[in-house]
């Protein structure tokens, strides 16, 4: 199963387990898909963030409020990943796969040096934020962890796909009752390249509060 997967991942084979894991399933989630066919080697890739500008226009959406246990940044990934294929999460599933994402996000930057080397924007902001990559493996481990920055950053490229981070106007102007772009993820595949794939719809997050995530929907 994608959990047996993931366990061995913890383990330390990984490597050579996704080698040989069979092609994702295009029914499973796309949380799911990332345990099961996640790549563990190639070229670097580019994962910083791209901030959106102070005068950004403040947009207009509804909010999908996600349980804050230490998963709601995961937990809306997961929703609204289901919500862009017009699928429905149980909260039973949604769980488990906000686990997933948390357990993909941390491999990538645990596993091996050869696959932290890969996301190495991912792994310098971990450095400056917990002092090295091992504070942050311990910490990860836990399930009230709470996912940011790092982890977007390996999720919207693992999952190729954007991410924007929005907060409340009124939190970030002071007033409005709008929602206003803060952090840009995957910039890239928001946009066609070369006619081989459709560009992607943002999953769009507000960040409120200092500390809790939810989804934002139009």
């Amino acid at each position: 199963s994608v959990f047996a997967v993931a366990r061995r991942a913890r383990l330390g084979s990984v490597a050579n387990e996704a080698a040989k894991a069979p092609a994702p399933d295009a029914g499973l989630p796309l949380a799911q898909k990332i345990s099961m066919g996640t790549p563990v080697t190639g070229k670097k890739v580019k994962t910083g963030p791209v901030m959106a500008s102070r005068n950004a226009k403040a947009e207009r959406f509804k909010v999908f409020q996600v349980m804050g246990d230490g998963r709601c940044m995961f937990r809306a990934l997961v929703i609204g990943l289901a919500l862009s294929k017009g699928k429905f999460v149980s909260k039973r599933s949604e769980e488990s796969e906000a686990d997933t994402l948390r357990v993909a996000a941390a491999e990538a930057l645990c596993r091996s040096s050869r696959i932290q080397d890969r996301y190495a924007d991912s792994a310098f902001t971990v450095k400056a934020e917990y002092g090295t990559v091992d504070n942050y493996c311990e910490l990860v481990k836990t399930p009230d962890f709470w996912g940011g920055n790092a982890e977007l950053m390996v999720l919207s490229e693992m999952l190729e796909q954007p991410i924007v981070v929005y907060r409340p106007e009124r939190e970030a102007r002071g007033k409005g009752k709008g929602f206003v772009p803060y952090v840009y993820y995957g910039a890239e595949h928001a946009r066609a390249s070369g006619g081989a794939k459709k560009p992607k719809k943002p999953v769009c997050l507000l960040y409120s509060r200092g500390n809790h995530y939810d989804l934002l929907v139009k």
